[in-house]
């Protein structure tokens, strides 16, 4: 499939899904053109319905449809399709849970010229607000066909997000779309990127920008909004979407890492201010919607993620869990083997003394056009092993029966200043 806007594989999508079931309808507000709903039209005049400049009422139709056991696809503008339809999605849709699929083209910046009065840029937020609501963003042709069948298959109200804008394509025909699932398109440990839409293409080529440079990038494509899915960080995460940067993917994501998996979270997207009118790449060159912007966000929390120094202050062991004040905040490190409380202070006194040693005599002279990730690198595979070097010599004076395993405290020990060093934040336990 060559480039394509995500609004006319949808108008494909729904002609295969006629040809397939008999129970699929569609109704347009006076748009079917824009919104590509007139392939469908002309395919299936029967099951097609023009309701007119009238989305409270397109939307209310669609609710009694579905209540005869059709799957009424309804298509607009994103801008009216949220706006001016909020309050029947909300009662008449949601609220009774019925099986009607809102399908919204020219959403985002890129509907270009038409200026902010249709440049939807709210309607994310507005629709993952709703109860009931699955909240989806297609990135490309493909995954707007696998979705638009998949929801098909699906019960409960939809809201899927379109664009007017070719985009380039990224998937196979083989690619699995499923609902509530993010795809991994990249790899990678130094920082997370999270897009979904347009953006994703500019994810990817941000990554493949920043792998060039020596930064390791995970890339997901975030199609569900919500539910989202949950994954494990990396490190810090950018969000990219063509949207505010309020109520949108960035928020959905900090509320999940918040409460699973603290973390930094930058937010690229229209910063709380209305579109213009524009060509398409003019306002996404305006906005900051770019590859180039991703890549500036990813080196910022790099290189903060990688040059932050704390200062770790012993305080108390409970257990096996010694406590320690990092720059004002309350962390603790769990040890491999049980520490008795008698040996804090021995323990807190190596971690005194290897903290003193100048490590960075160990490695090799940077040049200036070695950045920091070489660096890091190389730090992580060689100091610890030094410290641990360091420790077993302060401990070798000491009986073993007071410690136990003399190695094991070492292990430890060594694990926990590598963690304080700087270049390293503090992972918490």
């Amino acid at each position: 499939m060559n480039n394509i806007a995500t609004r006319e594989a949808y108008g494909q999508a729904l002609v295969e899904l006629g040809d397939l079931r008999d129970d699929i309808v569609v109704l347009d507000a006076d748009l079917s053109k824009s919104t590509k709903t007139c392939e469908f039209a002309k395919k299936f005049p029967k099951r097609f319905f023009n309701m007119g400049i009238a989305e409270q009422n397109l939307i209310g139709a669609a609710c009694g449809l579905s209540t005869t056991g059709k799957i009424p696809f309804v298509s607009t503008f994103a801008v009216f399709a949220t706006g001016r339809g909020f309050e029947i999605i909300r009662n008449s849709v949601c609220y009774p849970n019925l099986n009607v699929k809102i399908c919204a083209t020219h959403a985002g910046i890129t509907v270009g010229e038409d200026g902010a009065s249709h440049q939807s840029i709210e309607d994310i937020s507005i629709m993952r607000s709703i109860p009931n609501m699955t909240v989806l963003v297609p990135a490309d042709g493909v995954e707007v066909r696998k979705m638009i069948f998949e929801i098909s298959n699906y019960t409960g109200p939809v809201y899927v997000r379109l664009g007017r804008s070719s985009v380039p394509t990224i998937f196979n025909n083989d690619y699995d779309f499923k609902i509530g699932k993010g795809v991994i398109l990249k790899d990678g440990t130094d920082a997370t990127i999270i897009a979904c839409g347009i953006m994703v293409n500019e994810a990817i080529k941000a990554s493949e920008q920043l792998e060039e440079e020596g930064i390791d990038v995970r890339v997901i494509n975030m199609p569900t909004i919500k539910p989202i899915d949950s994954a494990k960080k990396t490190g810090a995460i950018i969000t990219a979407e063509e949207h505010s940067t309020i109520g949108g993917l960035g928020s959905a994501v900090s509320e999940v890492v918040t409460e699973e998996y603290p973390v930094i979270v930058k937010k690229i997207g229209v910063t709380d201010v209305f579109g213009q009118s524009g060509t398409p790449s003019e306002l996404i060159s305006a906005y900051g919607l770019t590859s180039d912007n991703i890549i500036k966000k990813v080196k910022i929390v790099w290189e903060d993620d990688t040059k932050t120094e704390y200062i770790a202050n012993y305080k108390n062991v409970k257990s096996n869990v010694a406590n320690y004040e990092l720059s004002g905040l309350n962390v603790s490190y769990q040890y491999d083997k049980y520490i008795i409380k008698e040996d804090a202070d021995l323990v807190s006194n190596l971690v005194d003394y290897a903290q003193k040693i100048d490590y960075t005599n160990d490695l090799d002279p940077l040049t200036e056009e070695d950045d920091s990730r070489l660096y890091r690198d190389y730090y992580n595979e060689t100091t610890k092993n030094n410290i641990k070097q360091i420790v077993l010599k302060v401990l070798e004076n000491i009986p073993l029966g007071q410690l136990g395993e003399v190695e094991d405290i070492a292990n430890s020990v060594a694990c926990l200043v590598n963690m304080f060093k700087k270049n390293y934040r503090m992972k918490k336990f």
